[in-house]
Formats: structure tokens, sequence, C-alpha cells
């Protein structure tokens, strides 16, 4: 990006780079994302974006005969508190792990509140958002028309993008990156490779890529790349969308909020996963009843800490 004279690093969000950077070098540059994220009612959850697992369990304690989300069950309110900081309860570095932690135990007693197993329920979701007993939704954020849509439906005009909540406060957003390439660093024609990727990234290649063949790439997903973006949010603005949805204009709120959120979106890495799998599992016995909150912790403490070892 340094020498060519197409691009230059500021073309492309900061955020999503700063994801793909790794070890000091950029290994991709995906030209689409999509972000998932929480949304609730302003007069709910307030105005401000962001939040901290402490403020989900005031909220669900301000109404205590609401639900959280549709037909949730204690798995499903693990992951909203728990998806973007459980990394927050380990140390690599120090081959440490921290699950007696407030806000890991308030979590758990949080979820003790749902039912094991979701209801045999054929009302969708976004129905049930509707209800005033339903206090937040989940949000897959493809292209800008379908979220304009999502919130018609909704029927509710003051929507907060809240996000998941985080360690520091700042809106959570699981970033999804689409139609990634990078260069193979053994390649023998890695400047052939990068004349290819420089046009992609540039839009000189545009009007090949065609939903025939396989990969349309701007009318699905959030450019990466900040002009084609910026036209993107002004053409919402006067309700044109570059997909099949007809929706109404993206008011400046909205635009302001979708921004934020994918400036501070960020990657499930998969040794994440993999703890995350290891906290699932063992947290089923605590689920039924079988184990107390204490001797649960132990347990995932003793396996993490033997995943941080190896």
């Amino acid at each position: 990006l340094e020498k060519s004279d197409k691009l230059e690093v500021n073309d492309f969000r900061k955020s999503i780079l700063e994801a793909f950077t790794y070890n000091g070098k950029l290994a991709t540059i995906p030209p689409v994302v999509t972000i998932s994220t929480m949304l609730g009612k302003s007069e709910v959850v307030g105005n401000k974006q962001g939040w901290k697992v402490e403020d989900v369990v005031k909220l669900a304690n301000r109404y205590p005969d609401a639900r959280l989300l549709a037909n949730a069950d204690k798995t499903d309110i693990l992951n909203l508190c728990l998806a973007l900081q459980v990394e927050r309860f380990w140390n690599e570095d120090k081959k440490e792990c921290y699950f007696r932690d407030a806000d890991f135990l308030k979590t758990l007693e949080l979820c003790n509140k749902y039912p094991l197993e979701k209801e045999k329920n054929t009302q969708k979701k976004l129905e049930e958002f509707r209800d005033e007993n339903v206090l937040l939704s989940e949000l897959d954020l493809y292209s800008l028309g379908y979220y304009k849509r999502y919130v018609e439906q909704i029927g509710k005009s003051d929507i907060n993008l809240i996000g998941y909540p985080t360690e520091s406060g700042e809106p959570g957003s699981i970033l999804s990156p689409m139609g990634m390439y990078g260069i193979v660093s053994s390649s023998q024609n890695k400047e052939g490779a990068w004349d290819f990727l420089e046009k992609f990234l540039a839009g000189e290649l545009d009007d090949e890529i065609t939903p025939e063949s396989g990969f349309s790439v701007y009318g699905w997903g959030l450019p990466v790349e900040m002009k084609r973006w910026e036209r993107m949010i002004e053409n919402a603005k006067v309700g044109i969308y570059d997909n099949y949805y007809e929706s109404a204009p993206l008011t400046e709120k909205e635009a302001i909020q979708i921004n934020y959120l994918l400036d501070h979106a960020s990657m499930i890495a998969e040794k994440e996963g993999v703890i995350i799998d290891v906290v699932i599992e063992e947290i089923e016995a605590y689920f039924n009843g079988q184990k107390s909150a204490e001797d649960t912790v132990a347990i995932i403490e003793n396996r993490v800490n033997l995943l941080l070892q190896e």
C-alpha cells in the first residue's frame, strides 16, 4: 500500500486493517464485511452506544418480567454477555485464567434465570421483539437496505445499535470478512499477484464481478474502502440502496451509529472459540443444577489453564 500508485492506507477503514494485521504485517484486506451486533429500543436501553456486562444485568433487573432476547435459553444469554469479552478472563502470556471474576459470576447468575432449552415457539423473533416484554434483538448487518427494512418491520422509530457488551463499554460487533485474498509468501509471482489485488481493491474489476460469476461484492456486505462506503451512505440517505430492498432513507443518526459499530468491530479468533467451547461444555452441569457456580468455575479454570499451558 505504501508503494502503490492507486491505493493508500487511508483509503480503507482503520479498524478493519488493524483486524487483519498480524505481527506488524497486513495479511489481507477484505473488500466487504458484515457484522453481527445487538440493538434495543432507545426507550429501554437509552441512546448511548456501548455497554458492559454490569449494564446488561442492571437492564434485566430493571425489567424483571421481561426477557433480554426472544425465546432465549441459558446458552443464548451466556453468548450475549461473553461473545466479545471472553478473552478478558485469561492471559495467554502469563498462562493464567480468571473465571472467578465478578462479571463472569454475574453472567452465570443471569443465565440461570432462563430455561435450559428453548420453548417450542413458532413465533418469529422479530415479532417477539415488537412485544414490550423482549428487550434486545440480534442483528446481522450485511447491507444498509436490509437494516432499514428490519427496523421498519420492528415498527419502532427509535432504535439504538447498542452492540454486544464489552469490557471497555464500547459497542461490540462481531466482524465477518468476505472475499479475502492474500499473497502467498513463497510465491514467485508476487508482483503479478499484487497487480491483481491492487486492481481488485481499487474497483477496476467491478464490471467483471457479476452475480453470475458467483461473487457479487458490493450489493452484499459493507465496503471497507472508504470512498465506496461514503457513496453507499450518501445514496442510502436518499433511499437508494445497492440491493433489492426498497426502504425509507437512512437517517443521519443511523449512519453515525453504523459507522461507530464498524470502527469498533472485532474478529473472534479460533483459539477464543476453543475456550468458549470449553466454557459452554462445562457450564452445562451448573445449568442442570448438578454443580455449584464455584465448582463449575474451578473446573473451567483447570481446563483452560491446561489449554494455555499446551
